[in-house]
């Protein structure tokens, strides 16, 4: 009874697999024609990269590639050290597959070449063909005796049959301990080798194919043998050099104990092994096996290391290098220079280079099904959404993370399935990057050994690629660690989702021109304020936070107000300057992938979000004169992210589009019209008789576009959006419901429908319309609070988070802005001429403040300044709205139409009572010659709309807890983790 038990937990044991990040590949997915299948093997996406490396892996077989490399690049978390798994697992047991981190070597207790050299011969196997005797067949039974005393040896016996015949043997201590290393039990067709005792399991006995609980994913299942028990065959042993290294080279006898083992081994041991292996070649005992390296993170290496695997893969019996790594142009390790993913370009030269692509959100919702199932733990499909969300805005090593570490909240609360509140407890709990480094800035000197430069923020991920519709991410448009999802968004991150709109000074009913942006990023949790930068005197050299772009700045810099997200000293999202020149920047676009691929994207070096302004603000004296130094900063320097950008001044009114990579076109809009913006393209022909007047655009946009097949001109005209722009069903509901409504509210005009289930796409909207009626301030408010009231698409009233369409107003705002610029006939004294409208946080659910550039620096409001994502307050308007938001969302309908009616009517009385009586005492103070008083006059005002700001907030939020029927305001991390439950519900971004 004592050894059937134990043959039984023996059994259970060979059940038990260790859960690794990668325990779920068994291959490389590709059918006998080497085309990768959607979904194989653990695998998913990644077709081109997986059929590349099926064709190496073939290579590797036949042993066709021995002596080159592969250079598997990509950006982190897209499957490269996956896809390496996959090869191992493709190639068997008889190829030697080696694995290491490049930061290995500089840890080990050797030099770096041994290290290298000792990795290499590991990838080199010999295989060894000799006769031998050998007892092969089917395991009938094992019987292990252990003595009650333990200086007793082991005794057993095994039973061991073929098709003709069955015998008993019995096992000495040393079988016992290779029956058992080898977890050896019935039903397994096993060979034995009568010389060494050296046991070789060959699968599972076809006639145990129904024992379901031995069967693992990896089982092989093959004839009991037929014949003797005891055969003589030649047998093929594959060892690797390292391993006949290893077992030449141990000390012998008594001094062994004295020698030390430095893990070196000699060069001459070496050597000799390389002419007795090289003997029994010629004598056909032997041949070699290249097999394969991989090294990962091989951007690690110093140039020493580089230098060595050049000389290696000289070798004749050098096996294939496979390395690894997510890093850009960035410097060699022990060197000035910099080079394509700080790999030397001699030994670049000799690698085979497989691009890995970001995956789609489809894939990456297929990826965490497979390690759910992988993990045994069962996620609801909503919090499978969120934690797909997470994998897309921070990275899927992240997400996969979060699995287990929800499931154990789960069986906490006593629930067998995981649901979307434990998903965003676990990311509450636990952060991502951008979290992290968020918080290593906020409490930079708190640390000891701080090596953060002051005013320079660490730049995360890259910046820009990721915030593109599924269907667009492409390698070479990827750059970016900046994504994020629940709180996600540590540093500020390239907004992705923006709705802008542009109005012409004879479109309002003053005179005014307007621009305004909500800035949208990932998460609900970046949090931005206001600021203002002093002029400065001196000429300077810009350098961004988030990428490698720099650029001159000329002396004279002018000072200005702008919103910089928070952590930041770039990333200012808008602003106005001292010479009444207004930027915002920038509304996402897209590009189709022949242009991206004709003219690619630079995230790398190229200019972006977190850029223009801060490079604008200090030297344009005009908006036009802002979109000439933009368009030849992006000619010249390229751009690396797809953008429009907002200009004003109190004549002109400028929207750029850039083109791919060094490309743009901008156009005024007309003095009586208005132009809506939203993540798509709305450029479409040129007047090339408006040339310098109220167009401007790159040398050559037309002749590159044809020259590219990107514009076929017998087709038409010139089209930048049929020639640049991507257009599918996506943007049909996240982008053009969006310009279509707001068209059909200011102007009246309504488009086709954007009904995701017709057959063709409807035409792109208007680029310009002029308004029914002159627009008012509050009617500019309103466009920017927009999620289609009173109409079925309201996701927020109808509590539909499947909704299609994409609104104006999310959860995802940072901040919002009305810029208002006056016209020269109004009169004003220069401190009232431009009015930053500001909301931080989602327009609809809190107050614009208006901030005049007449403002002082100094009676800038406290509760203005100093909002952190993950660091609630009680004095910042940022933080006072978002706990606001967190109750909303908990019953939308109840309470939030009553939120967004009481800001609209405070943001009505400060327009239409308290800014008119303000600016008459400042004008009437400033012509007595009174600035002082003046100034005193604005920092009232604006001190006192702030406050009442904050006291309606408190308000509506006291009234929220009443509503709920709480017993009192949650503290703060319980209304985060409502907040980040109702952000990953309300994306609204359903279609892509």
């Amino acid at each position: 009874m004592t050894d059937l038990r134990v043959s039984a937990e023996v059994k259970d044991l060979t059940r038990i697999e260790r859960i690794g990040a990668h325990s779920h590949i068994r291959g490389l997915g590709l059918d006998d024609a080497l085309e990768a299948r959607a979904v194989s093997q653990g695998l998913v996406g990644q077709t081109s990269a997986r059929k590349a490396a099926g064709v190496i892996a073939q290579m590797v077989k036949e042993g066709k590639i021995a002596g080159r490399g592969v250079l598997l690049a990509g950006q982190p978390g897209t499957g490269k050290t996956a896809i390496a798994t996959g090869i191992a697992k493709s190639l068997g047991q008889e190829t030697p597959f080696a694995m290491m981190a490049a930061s290995e070597i500089f840890s080990m207790e050797m030099s770096k070449t041994e290290a290298l050299t000792q990795a290499f011969r590991k990838a080199i196997g010999v295989r060894i063909k000799e006769e031998t005797e050998l007892i092969e067949g089917e395991v009938v039974e094992v019987e292990i005796d252990r003595p009650a005393s333990g200086a007793l040896a082991k005794t057993g016996k095994l039973t061991m049959k073929t098709t003709e015949m069955e015998t008993v043997y019995d096992l000495g201590a040393k079988m016992i301990e290779a029956i058992q290393r080898e977890k050896v039990t019935a039903g397994d067709v096993v060979s034995i080798d009568k010389a060494s005792g050296k046991v070789s399991k060959l699968g599972r006995s076809f006639a145990r194919s129904r024992d379901y609980d031995a069967m693992g994913p990896a089982t092989k299942f093959v004839q009991c043998p037929d014949g003797e028990l005891q055969k003589r065959r030649e047998v093929v042993h594959v060892v690797s050099l390292h391993e006949i290294d290893v077992i030449n080279s141990r000390q012998q006898g008594f001094l062994a104990l004295f020698a030390g083992d430095t893990g070196e081994i000699r060069p001459e041991v070496r050597e000799q092994i390389d002419g007795k292996v090289a003997e029994w070649r010629e004598e056909g005992k032997a041949e070699i096996v290249p097999g394969v390296l991989f090294i990962d993170e091989v951007h690690m290496l110093d140039i020493e290391c580089f230098s060595f695997l050049n000389r290696a893969l000289e070798s004749d019996m050098a096996p294939i290098l496979v390395v690894a790594t997510n890093r850009g142009i960035t410097k060699i390790r022990g060197t000035q220079y910099r080079a394509p993913h700080g790999i030397p370009i001699d030994l670049l030269d000799r690698l085979l280079i497989i691009n890995t692509q970001p995956y789609s959100e489809r894939e990456i919702r297929k990826i965490l099904d497979i390690r759910t199932e992988e993990e045994d733990v069962e996620v609801a499909e909503d919090a499978k959404d969120l934690l797909t969300k997470i994998g897309v805005e921070t990275s899927l090593r992240y997400a996969i993370q979060l699995i287990s570490a929800a499931s154990l909240i789960s069986q906490k609360r006593k629930s067998a399935t995981v649901d979307v509140e434990d998903v965003s407890k676990a990311y509450t709990l636990f952060l991502d990057v951008q979290r992290s480094v968020q918080y290593l800035q906020e409490y930079a000197q708190e640390y000891m050994y701080n090596e953060l430069d002051e005013g320079r923020a660490w730049p995360t991920k890259a910046a820009a690629a990721m915030r593109r519709p599924r269907s667009q991410q492409h390698p070479s448009m990827a750059a970016l660690l900046l994504a994020l999802l629940a709180a996600a968004s540590t540093l500020p991150l390239p907004a992705r989702a923006c709705t802008s709109l542009l109005v012409g000074g004879g479109a309002t009913d003053d005179g005014s021109t307007y621009i305004a942006r909500n800035v949208d990023h990932d998460w609900s949790n970046v949090a931005h304020e206001v600021a203002h930068v002093p002029a400065r005197a001196q000429a300077t050299y810009y350098r961004s936070n988030l990428n490698g772009f720099g650029t001159p700045l000329p002396a004279g810099g002018l000072a200005y107000w702008a919103l910089p997200a928070q952590g930041s000293d770039t990333f200012e999202s808008s602003g106005v300057n001292s010479a009444g020149v207004a930027i915002s920047a920038t509304e996402t676009i897209y590009f189709k992938r022949a242009a991206r691929d004709a003219d690619p994207l630079l995230p790398n070096q190229g200019i972006t979000e977190d850029s223009i302004p801060s490079v604008l603000l200090p030297q344009a004296r005009s908006a036009r004169q802002a979109i000439q130094i933009l368009g030849r900063i992006i000619e010249r320097q390229g751009a690396g992210e797809g953008f429009g950008v907002l200009a004003a001044d109190r004549r002109e009114v400028w929207y750029l589009e850039n083109a791919g990579g060094h490309h743009w076109l901008a156009k005024r809009i007309p003095h009586t019209k208005f132009l809506v913006a939203a993540n798509q393209g709305r450029f479409q022909g040129i007047d090339w008789s408006q040339y310098n007047i109220s167009m401007l655009c790159s040398r050559g946009l037309t002749t590159f576009a044809k020259n590219e097949s990107l514009w076929i001109p017998a087709q038409g005209p010139f089209s930048l959006f049929k020639a640049y722009m991507h257009n599918d069903w996506w943007d049909l509901v996240f982008n053009y419901a969006r310009v279509r409504e707001l068209q059909r509210v200011l102007a009246g005009h309504v488009g086709p429908y954007p009904d995701a289930r017709g057959d063709t796409l409807p035409p792109p909207p208007p680029e310009f319309l002029a308004p029914t009626t002159k627009l008012k301030m509050i009617d500019v408010m309103t466009s920017m609070r927009w999620h289609y009231p009173g109409t079925t698409h309201d996701a927020y009233f109808k509590q539909n988070p499947k909704e299609l369409w994409h609104p104006v107003a999310m959860l995802l705002t940072g901040t919002g802005h009305v810029t208002r610029i006056r016209p020269a006939s109004a009169s004003l004294p220069p401190g009232l001429r431009v009015i930053q409208y500001v909301a931080l946080g989602t327009p609809a659910w809190v107050p614009y403040i208006p901030i005049y550039t007449g403002l002082a620096p100094s009676d800038l409001p406290p509760a203005l300044v100093g909002a952190r994502g993950r660091r609630p307050d009680s004095t910042t308007l940022w933080w006072k709205g978002r706990r606001l938001a967190a109750l909303m969302f908990r019953n939308w309908p109840l309470i939030g139409p009553g939120v967004e009616s009481s800001i609209k009517a405070f943001d009505q009385q400060v327009e239409s009572v308290r800014r008119p009586g303000v600016e008459e005492r400042y004008t009437t103070a400033w012509r007595q010659g009174k600035p002082a008083v003046a100034r005193a006059e604005l920092a009232a005002f604006t001190k006192r709309v702030t406050i009442d700001a904050g006291a309606l907030l408190d308000r509506l939020i006291t009234n929220a807890v009443k509503k709920l029927g709480l017993p009192a305001l949650p503290s703060d991390d319980t209304l985060v983790t409502w907040l980040n439950t109702a952000t990953g519900q309300y994306k609204l971004d359903n279609w892509g």
